[in-house]
């Protein structure tokens, strides 16, 4: 989680280290472009490479493409993500080998 004393919840990531999955990033709007989002990913990479994971992978939604490749995920192919209320929400699944270091 990132948290600013003042302005509350910054961002959270969640890693889903059963499955070797970035579950989640989200930025609030008023955080995002400030490098939240880079610090939340790179600490759940050092999280899940100390726990021996040696490649993760995201669903990454179209809009967040850029920033995961930009970090250096690979795409692999496209795929759909089904919203608790049945909708359907197109996906890229990216993955990305770890290294030791990725700080």
């Amino acid at each position: 989680m990132a948290e600013d004393t003042l302005k509350g919840l910054l961002g959270l990531g969640m890693l889903d280290i059963e499955n070797a999955q970035i579950s989640a990033i989200y930025i609030h709007p008023d955080a995002s472009g400030r490098g939240i989002g880079t610090l939340l990913l790179r600490e759940l990479e050092n999280i899940a490479h100390e726990s021996t994971i040696d490649e993760l992978t995201v669903h990454a939604t179209l809009n967040a493409q850029g920033f995961y490749t930009r970090l250096g995920y690979v795409e692999r192919f496209m795929t759909t993500h089904t919203l608790p209320d049945g909708s359907k929400l197109k996906c890229i699944q990216m993955t990305k080998e770890l290294v030791p270091e990725t700080k």
